[in-house]
């Protein structure tokens, strides 16, 4: 079974970028949205494994999608990454005060990412879905609810 991974950018490029970085591999079943409302939509009806989020976008930040998907039973499981040109720690610390698993800030490279993926998925591995905790280390220049001293439990 594919990992459904929702890709939130109204960058077209980035959004180009990012699938043709998944498009080589199977595992992954790519769904995108380019504002914040399609992306809440979106994860509403497809319940993704792993949403990549940027932070600034059209119609609703990346912030408040990040706290509607947590809010949401149905897609309240899903791994959550800001990506994002946003590099103060106070940024950081909103994002992952709303619930994201993870901040990676760009430019970031492929390859990290992908670890950081990997290693999500070697602590706990989706069944198309990803279930189960948060906060795993994510590894090379990602922050997570562990490494700032835990999460409340979502």
């Amino acid at each position: 079974m594919q990992t459904k991974v929702l890709i939130v950018d109204d960058d077209e490029g980035n959004l180009f970028l990012l699938q043709a970085l998944f498009a080589s591999n199977e595992r992954y079943h790519i769904l995108t949205a380019q504002d914040g409302p399609a992306a809440v939509e979106i994860a509403a009806r497809e319940k993704p494994a792993i949403v990549l989020l940027d932070v600034l976008l059209p119609g609703m930040d990346g912030f408040e999608v990040c706290k509607a998907i947590r809010s949401n039973p149905d897609t309240a499981h899903a791994r959550v990454l800001l990506l994002t040109g946003m590099t103060q720690d106070r940024d950081k610390a909103q994002g992952l005060s709303a619930g994201a698993d993870g901040f990676l800030t760009k430019p970031y490279s492929p390859t990290d990412l992908l670890k950081l993926l990997e290693g999500w998925f070697a602590e706990d591995p989706p069944a198309g879905d990803c279930q189960g905790s948060r906060g795993e280390a994510c590894g090379n220049g990602a922050e997570t609810a562990k490494e700032r001293g835990g999460a409340a439990a979502r």
